[in-house]
This record gives structure tokens, sequence and C-alpha cells, in this order.
């Protein structure tokens, strides 16, 4: 995981991460292992801090933030997300929620100088395997506002499978199913669990989320 996500997270040693997420959320595996990995500092954000984030960010000249989107809600509520408030940010990440292209796009005002990434995958895949930057005009899920979960990470295979395991057209909704040597083991002490979630399918383990997809034009 390591290795995949620091190939678009870039971290340098004068990077200055905040760390939003507690040590039992995955999303904090991230941020300690990227920033360790490149000689980077990590910030950690207390639950006072988390009532603010902006000023935290400022205050510490953060560089790169993750979060879930509901903090950058909470924050666009509070009428804090004003244009260029966070010149420091270059890289901004979000995981684990749906993320409204209206709110990367606040983002993104408030941190001009900020890639925005949006990022997917469960737990059994270790942290994400997908990710999608917000780019102009924004790779959007149609009829629903929300940017997309785009492509998977260079050793990860994506399929949308039907009820039986089959794959589905594209543009077709169907289970998004996920493959990879980042895939879990299964559960612990859960043989029915792991054999219902991880499938071999034509040969290759694959893990089925639960969560539905599909693939557009763009792939």
């Amino acid at each position: 995981y390591v290795e995949q996500a620091g190939r678009w997270a870039l971290l340098t040693e004068s990077d200055r991460i905040a760390e939003a997420h507690d040590i039992t959320f995955d999303l904090s595996v991230h941020n300690m292992f990227l920033a360790w990995e490149a000689g980077a500092s990590l910030h950690l954000m207390s639950a006072l801090d988390m009532m603010a984030p902006q000023r935290f960010v400022r205050a510490g000249q953060i560089t790169c933030w993750m979060s879930v989107p509901t903090i950058a809600a909470m924050m666009r509520t509070a009428g804090a997300l004003k244009p260029g408030i966070f010149p420091d940010l270059r890289l901004s990440v979000f995981c684990g929620e749906p993320l409204p292209v209206a709110l990367a796009e606040s983002w993104a005002e408030a941190a001009p100088n900020s890639t925005v990434e949006n990022i997917y995958g469960p737990t059994e895949c270790t942290v994400t395997c997908m990710r999608q930057r917000l780019t102009r005009p924004p790779v959007a899920t149609s009829g629903r506002g929300i940017l997309a979960i785009g492509t998977p990470f260079e050793n990860f295979a994506v399929a949308i499978l039907d009820a039986g395991q089959q794959p589905v057209p594209r543009g077709t909704v169907g289970e998004i199913a996920l493959s990879s040597e980042q895939l879990a083991d299964g559960y612990f002490n859960a043989p029915e669990q792991t054999a219902d979630r991880f499938r071999e399918i034509d040969g290759r383990r694959w893990y089925l989320t639960g969560d539905l997809g599909f693939e557009d034009e763009s792939g």
C-alpha cells in the first residue's frame, strides 16, 4: 500500500501532514506510514482541534490534508471554507464517504495550490485502492452530483459483477469486486464470512465489496 499510494501522494521531508483520524480508523495508516516512509512530519489533531480544523491547518502550515468529506462539509457550513484560506496545502485527500462535487470545488477554492483527490477502498483491501482527481470539468457520477471513485491502483483489478459473479456490460450497475495482493487473508475466526466475501472466480481471488458501481465510457 505504501508503494502504491506513494506514487501519487509524492510526500517529501518538507511535508507537514495533519492526522485527523483515530488510530482505530484505517485511514490513519495512510498518514502514518507514508509520512514515516518519506521522513515528513505528522501533526496529531486533538478532539478540540477537530472542532475548528481550519485553525489547525493554518497555524501548522499543513501541506497535506486527509479526511472524510463530512469534516470539509462541517467547515463549509460554519463559513470557514473561504477562498484562499489554505495557501500551504498542496495535497487534499478525501475518503470514506461520497464526495459531492460542489464540496470538492469549494475546497479547491479554499486551497488554490492543492490538488484534490477522491480515493476509495474497503479495509479488506488495505485502506484504499482507487483514485479520482478533481478536474475541470469534474468526473462526476451521473445523476448523483458526486465525484467518481476513479480508476484502480496499478496493482489492482476491478470488476463489476452481477448476482452470479459474472461481469456486466459497461454502463450497467453491479457489485464492485476487487483483486490484488493487497487483499486481506480474511476475517478473524469467521470462516463463513470469509468464504462469502472472498471468492475464487476464474482462477483469481476477489473481494466482493457489497458496494454498487458502474464503469463509464472513460473507464
